[in-house]
């Protein structure tokens, strides 16, 4: 809901042309937790966190994007011969702010959590660990990000729900 949500005066806004932010690369934790506030045309695909390999970052990734049309959310890694991924089974398709969150830990089974507005949608296994050497926030190497992104963190840890809930309502 709007009112637990980013003003999108302090937000990073995309226009689905060339945007995207680039930060020096850091490789991705086994156990992490990623979270954003997005709000995003629907009609677009959006990508929204990318770690990728600068000689093939089509092939080689871990990515975290809304679908074009169906606004499903994806968090998925590619190793160049496998794609792995957890998506939700609802859309964000109303135009509104939305906090995603990505809890990714390294057990062997339903490592990948994925949260939309601090609501456990669904669980899955992930687990390929891409080689990787760059970082993109709001695209990928073919699509930019329509839309706003703010407060994008990436924690060193995979939360648990209680604390993902709390960011949600706290923020």
């Amino acid at each position: 809901s709007s009112d637990v949500c980013s003003s999108d005066l302090a937000a990073l806004n995309f226009d689905f042309t060339d945007d995207y932010v680039s930060v020096p690369y850091f490789a991705r934790p086994d156990n992490f937790t990623l979270q954003v506030w997005v709000k995003k045309d629907p009609s677009f695909e959006g990508h929204i966190f990318n770690w990728n390999n600068s000689a093939n970052p089509h092939g080689i990734y871990t990515d975290l994007f809304i679908q074009g049309g169906s606004g499903r959310v994806f968090y998925q890694e590619n190793d160049g011969s496998t794609v792995q991924t957890v998506t939700n089974f609802s859309s964000i398709t109303d135009g509104q702010w939305h906090q995603i969150t990505v809890s990714r830990s390294s057990a062997a089974s339903n490592n990948v959590n994925l949260y939309i507005d601090g609501i456990l949608i669904n669980t899955g296994t992930v687990h390929l660990n891409p080689q990787t050497d760059a970082i993109r926030i709001g695209a990928n190497d073919l699509f930019s990000f329509n839309g706003s992104l703010d407060e994008l963190r990436i924690w060193d840890g995979a939360m648990c729900a209680g604390e993902i809930s709390n960011n949600y309502t706290c923020e």
